[in-house]
């Protein structure tokens, strides 16, 4: 995705995924698309010219966050450990929808 909606769009479609993943008991599929998250993260800072310095911070804050979650969620959902992804997908979704806001706050697309 070459801009920050389309990278947003992006997340949310591999977060769709996970939710689908887990319905289905699927867990040791999660990892792809918690590996593809953190890479759309990851690609944020670049385009996020219009950040302040303090969203800049908030940002970068919490990449190393986003990485550890993919990560966890990687083993929970290969050792087929139902309840700590859900633990784990809840704490992405909640640093998701923190640097989402840093984005509707900073412009209006």
């Amino acid at each position: 995705p070459s801009t920050i909606p389309a990278i947003w769009k992006a997340i949310d479609e591999q977060a769709a995924s996970i939710n689908q993943a887990l319905k289905e008991n699927k867990l040791t599929s999660i990892h792809e698309h918690a590996f593809a998250i953190r890479d759309l993260v990851n690609a944020l800072p670049a385009k996020s010219k219009s950040l302040s310095d303090e969203q800049t911070k908030a940002l970068q804050n919490n990449l190393s966050y986003v990485e550890q979650l993919a990560t966890r969620l990687d083993k929970t959902g290969d050792a087929n450990d139902k309840e700590g992804t859900e633990a784990n997908w809840d704490k992405l979704q909640k640093i998701l929808t923190q640097l989402r806001r840093l984005y509707q706050t900073s412009q209006s697309n």
